[in-house]
């Protein structure tokens, strides 16, 4: 896990040091925005994002992920920190279209409740429910795409996705906890740039 991270690390430096000193910038441009994820918002979750423009064609960008969700047996609920780094091909970073890749670790606590039915020979069955928690870290890689456009007066709105994968497992009374695995996720955000 150590080495997996600390390779994570290595990549992310080797992409940003080629990059990180240009004094080709605009004086006016902007430079840093702050996002968050409006839809995600309405579903319980806390998606914050902040980005810096690195030079014309580069930007960093640290995020947090916070959620509690429930269905059905399970109860979970995560933070995550990570980070991308987004290459603007055709643009000034950091307007316009990017992409890049990205590296997030999510803290993660499941409960799992079931239901365990016993016999008594003076009663009959009995059902007793039971709820066992557990806790885990899975890395979850990937790659974000997508579009922003920063109006006047700094308003930004950036749609685009990820495709990610995630390592690890959180397991819970023998049962696995339906995290890490492979996926694709659509974004939208709103914030402001400055």
């Amino acid at each position: 896990m150590q080495r997996i991270i600390f390779c994570l690390i290595v990549l992310f430096t080797l992409l940003a040091t080629p990059n990180l000193y240009s004094d080709a910038r605009k004086k006016d441009a902007m430079e840093k925005l702050v996002t968050v994820a409006p839809v995600a918002l309405m579903y319980g979750r806390v998606a914050l994002n902040g980005e810096i423009a690195l030079n014309d064609k580069s930007a960093f960008q640290p995020h947090l992920d916070i959620w509690n969700w429930s269905s059905g047996d399970w109860e979970l609920s995560w933070t995550g920190l990570g980070a991308s780094y987004h290459i603007f091909p055709n643009d000034t970073a950091p307007a316009g279209f990017f992409w890049g890749p990205k590296v997030d670790l999510m803290m993660i606590s499941a409960k799992y409740a079931y239901t365990i039915m016993r016999y008594y020979s003076d009663v009959g069955y009995i059902s007793t429910v039971t709820a066992e928690e557990s806790k885990g870290n899975i890395i979850v890689i990937g790659i974000d795409l997508g579009y922003r456009w920063i109006f006047k007066g700094g308003f930004t709105i950036d749609l685009g996705g990820n495709v990610y994968y995630g390592m690890g497992e959180v397991t819970v009374a023998n049962q696995k906890a339906p995290v890490g695995g492979a996926g694709i996720a659509p974004t939208i955000n709103i914030g402001l740039a400055f």
